[in-house]
């Protein structure tokens, strides 16, 4: 009896599907999963993948966990069969209510469909819903109520290193880093020293520099596209002086060089002697208030060292930088602010006011110049302005 039981409540499944679903086996449709499976059981599946294939990525399952939180924020945690193109809609309207811009928008609509079709694959659902989501079109540009994307401003050598006394000591070498090995932020999250190779070099030496050293990422934006592809980055006398102590202090090859837990320690330390430093308090302290003071500090670092992490992600290291902004802020020190991805098109603009743009789309590592030229040189104004100095000399203008 239990068999007949079974096999009836399975061939109920089957039927109630089928009827959902659209699913005809003599379509030559493929199988597919007759799980009863809703959205977030579906994004716990698709965020779980994430981070096991992408663990060396620089945010590791983060961008997945949050594209599917936001999905079902929007539209409800329904049924994957209730997830029509009329629901699909509703994603990009909703996002340009909360001042997306065109690019964020069309870049989460593609990652939706691509988890769709993760969950496809791995026969989670039919293949009516996958195309289904991929037939709605995207945002085009110069739609009435729309942004478009804000254009980034670069970040000068000048500018990043005001911000270097509110900074840890190893985010501090991350921005040298980056900076002038024009690195993602990505990449730079993810150094180890497997990844270091020290070469040699003779001109570097009648410069007055060391041996040259150069950075291969274990994985970058472009790896996808193609497996051998790979990135070099050359790291001048500047990031090798900075590095060298992250360096002589690993334990081995494939730990990482910059682990949060340090950046955490510098920071509660900071802010006790910031404490002490200002005005309001008195010139005296009972010696049991600082005592306490201490303890307090020393229990916080304990526990974010019971609790740290392998290392920086991309969100983490930005969200560092910004804190230093507001440490400098209460230190009565005004700085605009610019993000990580900025120093990379300070880079740029850099070596194009030198007049060395092939060297510097090199150095970030482009296929193109035409693309480091575009998207990241900053400066063509300026530049603009000394060739009409230059031209004043050249052809003087008549006096009155």
């Amino acid at each position: 009896w239990w068999a007949i039981f079974s096999q009836t409540m399975i061939d109920r499944k089957i039927t109630s599907l089928s009827e959902r679903t659209e699913f005809d086996d003599a379509a030559g449709l493929p199988s597919v999963s007759m799980d009863d499976l809703t959205l977030s059981e579906l994004a716990d599946m698709y965020s779980e993948w994430a981070r096991d294939y992408h663990q060396d990525a620089a945010i590791p399952g983060y961008a997945q966990n949050w594209l599917t939180s936001l999905v079902i924020e929007i539209i409800g945690d329904v049924h994957w069969t209730e997830f029509t193109a009329e629901l699909f809609k509703l994603i990009p309207t909703e996002l340009i209510k909360r001042g997306k811009n065109r690019r964020v928008i069309n870049q989460i609509m593609t990652d939706t469909c691509t988890w769709m079709q993760w969950c496809y694959d791995e026969n989670k659902i039919s293949r009516r819903v996958d195309l289904n989501l991929r037939a709605v079109r995207r945002l085009r540009k110069n739609k009435r109520g729309v942004l478009e994307k804000v254009p980034k401003v670069a970040v000068l050598w000048q500018e990043a290193e005001k911000l270097f006394p509110f900074l840890a000591p190893s985010l501090r070498t991350m921005v040298t880093a980056q900076f002038w090995a024009g690195m993602r932020p990505g990449e730079v999250c993810i150094m180890r020293p497997r990844d270091l190779l020290l070469v040699p070099s003779d001109t570097a030496k009648k410069n007055g520099a060391d041996d040259l050293m150069y950075y291969f990422p274990c994985h970058h934006k472009n790896l996808h596209r193609d497996d051998n592809a790979k990135l070099i980055k050359l790291l001048t006398w500047r990031v090798r002086e900075s590095l060298q102590q992250f360096i002589d202090r690993s334990e081995h090859e494939d730990e990482y060089l910059f682990k949060p837990v340090d950046a955490h320690c510098w920071a509660i330390d900071y802010n006790v002697k910031e404490k002490a430093d200002r005005r309001n308090e008195p010139a005296y302290e009972p010696p049991s208030a600082t005592k306490r003071r201490e303890r307090l500090a020393a229990t916080r670092r304990q526990r974010l060292e019971a609790e740290q992490h392998e290392r920086f992600d991309s969100q983490s290291y930005a969200r560092r930088i910004s804190l230093a902004f507001d440490r400098a802020a209460r230190s009565g020190v005004e700085l605009e602010r610019w993000s990580p991805n900025q120093l990379r098109h300070g880079a740029m603009t850099m070596m194009g006011d030198f007049g060395y743009a092939s060297a510097g789309s090199l150095l970030l590592g482009h296929k193109h110049l035409q693309t480091s030229l575009t998207h990241y040189d900053h400066a063509t104004l300026r530049r603009l302005a000394r060739v009409a100095d230059k031209l004043a000399e050249i052809d003087p203008p008549t006096s009155a």
